[in-house]
């Protein structure tokens, strides 16, 4: 007996917990990532078993709500049905934009204005199509103006028949597309009207008996999407082998696949802004009076109570943060960035806060502002025993260790009594300062407004040394190129970057806890990735610095600082070091080029090797015409597809000896060693046709170039400048085209 007891105690901890997701059609790979997700074992991992249901016709939001299914995929019109008091809980937006669309095959139709009193072939034309309606009502065409079939039409009556269908993009259109069959797509999106696609729901009281099981079925989706989306064929593979009810051939999934990426939202996170701007149509169009809060409809895991909802909806959050500590928190391109800011926005998303970005003069003024209440929070401090008494802190979302930056000509320091009696600069009201001052009070602190000034100090022989966080040295140490400066010594500190918050607000504490919490070690390394900068330096024992970097933020980016600090000691690691000068050095998350630092330096290095052996040099510059426009119309995940392919394409008609990469944005920059300024002129002409001859899936996009030759007169500033001036130009004649400056 009590062994048969043990056995079902065993069997109930490790039982799998069963789940069912309706799905909103047929089996596709519209719904890759759930399959995925279970043949990668990543509801497995949650211990979830999950179940699909193809759609039958059958009412979803109904099977949510009635619990015959615990899940469900439905569209905008989830919207509808919080309006109309229905207790549906969207989860997740899969499809950040609809790809539902008008098509005629019907050549009278040549706008939307020409489809009044015409007939459109769907099985529903209301609510579930908002988009569909929406549009219409734009061009001043109401519902009751268009007959609908109200039942399904066949693959075969979209060739052979003319007619108006609604269909979705990524699916039917690639059967018009297979057999010649000409056609007028009339997409939502391209008039305006924004409205979501697939969404993951669930029902309220599914939501409040479940919470854990409903946040690991929203993660493991998430990672399965994330997976179907960078593993194109594989997935292509097991629905062909698994989930092919359609008898769909490799090609048909393909070309599905190819046009579902674009649609995919990019952090699986809504925009209030957009469920606003939806729930405003619902309600103009069908004349509904109802309303709802935003949180009262979308679900995230860190808000927990009644109190935490009001307390988001109630008040708007007014971060402050100075931008004068790279790679921190500094400007670029007029626009407050950095590590800090970028996990503030990673996080400050996913709570849904709704918030306002003040820049401070300085680092003191963010701290009195604080204090006085006169902003909310800081996303770049830490605590010390003099802000505790007014402000509350957060767990660290990253730790770094402080370290020691000296002249190359100075020993390692080992011990930080080598520093006594010796001048070491250190940024005014920085946590080194105050933590330095109360434990070494033999060190002469000299006060510096930032880093830089103190290396520049440094530099002049002013100060011994320079203390500050790891990432911030190396930044400046390589940005400014103090070659004659290294990393020498870490001191016996670390800085966990937290955010501080004025001592009212413990409810935002609680929350941003939470998220904090959930951060993965491969979102902390993405963020580092894209600002670490590596500085080494032989003679640092690794014995001082495995404290430093036991506490670093996570298990992964632990290993990443530990192998920073062994390259110290083992410098014949060269695979190591190759991999970290990649990070360094390349747009390692989007294109794979060579971003923005790399280029800059290498534009430098040709510079002086031409004036050096009298050698001819030229340089390409130029951007992606009306690139906000693709963004806003299509999306970030399209913008960002731009950015691949054009990378892809320069990199396919370039010599191997040309340097490309990243300026900055939708810019880029060619450098071509041993080349006049003729030959660089035609060379851009040949990319200017690659890329509008290319297919971008469907999108037709341009480029505008501007040229010019390095002359003996020439620096890095004149260069640039002529190259930017010829850009200018070519984007001021109509864009499209090449200007040559000589």
């Amino acid at each position: 007996m009590p062994i048969f007891i043990i056995i079902l105690l065993i069997s109930s901890v490790y039982a799998a917990t069963n789940i069912t997701l309706d799905l909103k059609w047929k089996n596709a790979f519209q719904f890759a990532g759930f399959y995925m997700a279970k043949e990668k074992g990543f509801y497995k991992k949650f211990g979830l078993n999950v179940n699909f249901n193809e759609f039958h016709g059958n009412n979803i939001v109904n099977d949510v709500l009635t619990n015959k299914a615990d899940f469900g995929i439905g569209n905008s019109s989830l919207i509808y049905y919080k309006l109309k008091e229905k207790p549906v809980i969207a989860l997740m937006p899969i499809f950040e934009n609809t790809p539902l669309a008008l098509v005629s095959t019907d050549p009278s139709i040549k706008s939307i204005k020409d489809l009044k009193g015409k007939t459109i072939h769907s099985s529903n034309m209301g609510v579930y199509n908002i988009a569909i309606v929406a549009m219409l009502k734009k061009e001043g065409i109401d519902i009751k103006d268009i007959k609908c079939t109200n039942k399904p039409y066949s693959i075969n009556d979209l060739i052979h028949k003319k007619g108006i269908y609604i269909i979705f993009s990524t699916d039917q259109l690639y059967y018009l597309q297979k057999n010649n069959v000409q056609y007028k797509l009339f997409s939502p999106l391209s008039e305006g009207i924004d409205t979501y696609g697939d969404i993951l729901f669930t029902s309220e009281k599914f939501l409040k008996n479940n919470p854990k099981t409903v946040k690991n079925f929203v993660k493991a989706t998430q990672k399965g999407w994330e997976y179907a989306k960078n593993h194109i064929d594989e997935t292509i593979t097991v629905i062909l082998k698994k989930y092919n009810t359609q008898h769909f051939t490799y090609d048909k999934l393909k070309d599905e696949a190819y046009k579902t990426i674009p649609f995919l939202s990019k952090d699986f996170l809504f925009k209030r802004d957009k469920i606003n701007a939806i729930k405003l149509l619902y309600q103009l169009i069908f004349n509904i009076k109802n309303n709802f809060h935003f949180l009262d409809f979308v679900y995230s895991p860190y808000i927990m109570s009644k109190k935490e909802k009001e307390f988001i909806e109630n008040n708007i959050i007014h971060c402050i943060s100075a931008s004068n500590w790279p790679p921190f928190n500094y400007m670029k391109h007029d626009k407050l960035t950095g590590i800090s800011i970028d996990f503030w926005n990673l996080i400050s998303n996913r709570t849904y806060l709704k918030k306002t970005c003040e820049i401070a003069p300085n680092f003191t003024t963010a701290l009195k502002k604080i204090e006085n209440k006169e902003a909310d929070i800081l996303p770049n401090t830490t605590n010390t025993e003099k802000r505790e008494k007014y402000a509350i802190f957060t767990k660290p979302y990253a730790t770094y260790p402080i370290v020691i930056a000296t002249k190359n000509n100075v020993s390692p320091i080992l011990d930080m009594e080598n520093l006594y009696g010796k001048k070491v600069a250190i940024g005014k009201n920085y946590t080194a300062y105050e933590l330095i001052k109360k434990h070494y009070p033999k060190i002469k602190i000299v006060q510096v407004n930032n880093t830089e000034e103190g290396l520049k100090l440094l530099e002049k022989g002013d100060v011994f040394a320079v203390i500050d966080i790891f990432p911030v040295l190396g930044y400046f140490i390589t940005k400014d190129k103090f070659l004659d400066i290294n990393i020498k010594g870490v001191t016996p500190f670390s800085f966990p970057l937290k955010f501080m918050i004025r001592d009212d607000y413990k409810t935002l504490q609680q929350i941003l806890n939470r998220a904090i919490d959930d951060l993965t070690p491969q979102e902390k390394i993405e963020i580092l990735n894209k600002y670490f900068t590596v500085v080494i330096n032989n003679g640092i024992p690794y014995k001082q610095v495995k404290t430093k970097i036991i506490i670093g933020i996570t298990v992964i980016a632990t290993l990443l600082l530990m192998l920073i600090l062994l390259i110290i000691l083992y410098l014949k690691i060269k695979k190591i070091k190759k991999e970290l000068e990649m990070v360094a050095t390349h747009d390692k998350l989007l294109t794979n080029i060579l971003n923005r630092l790399a280029i800059d330096k290498r534009l430098n290095e040709e510079i002086e090797k031409a004036k050096r052996y009298n050698t001819p040099l030229s340089i390409i510059y130029f951007d992606i015409d009306h690139f906000k426009q693709i963004n806003d119309t299509y999306g970030h995940a399209k913008g960002d597809f731009v950015l691949k392919e054009i990378s892809d394409l320069i990199q396919q008609n370039i010599r191997k000896t040309d340097i490309f990469g990243r300026w900055g944005g939708e810019e880029f920059l060619i450098i071509l060693p041993f080349t006049k300024g003729s030959d660089a002129k035609k060379l851009a002409e040949k990319l200017r046709q690659a890329i509008e001859n290319h297919d971008f899936n469907g999108l037709k996009v341009t480029a505008s170039f501007g040229v010019t030759e390095y002359n003996e007169e020439d620096d890095y500033i004149s260069l640039m400048q002529r190259a930017d001036v010829a850009l200018y130009l070519a984007k001021e004649k109509g864009r499209n085209r090449i200007i040559y400056i000589k």
